[in-house]
């Protein structure tokens, strides 16, 4: 998951990559304060984990769209005979029930990763002194 904050300096988006799924999980990866450098203006910060926010990565939302435009077609290509060789009513349906596949590991990813991003979003850590 993506993590941002702003530059202290030039206001700049600054992103960072972790594993971590909320801010004490981040907090015990980082520390509570760390610095981080700005590639725009150079300058070097120190940033609260609070000063953070997690957005939805642009990567699940890529992998979750090819798996879902390539997945339905090509499960639809191989299921098309199958579909006009039955008869029975509850077979067909059953065979088209193999197409949701795809839509339902499109939805997990996404809501797998919003779910990530609200825990990380909601969390707030105790600032010290």
């Amino acid at each position: 998951m993506f993590v941002q904050t702003k530059c202290n300096n030039c206001k700049e988006q600054i992103s960072i990559w972790t594993w971590s799924e909320d801010r004490v999980r981040f907090a015990m990866e980082k520390g509570e304060n760390f610095t981080l450098t700005c590639k725009k203006c150079n300058d070097s910060s120190k940033y609260h984990v609070n000063n953070f926010t997690a957005e939805p990565n642009k990567y699940v939302l890529l992998i979750a769209g090819i798996i879902f435009l390539i997945a339905t077609p090509l499960i639809g290509y191989f299921i098309y005979d199958y579909l006009f060789r039955m008869a029975w009513i509850y077979a067909i349906v059953a065979v088209l029930g193999v197409l949701l596949i795809p839509v339902t590991v499109y939805g997990l990813l996404l809501r797998d990763d919003r779910n990530k991003c609200n825990s990380f979003n909601r969390t707030k850590m105790s600032e010290k002194g």
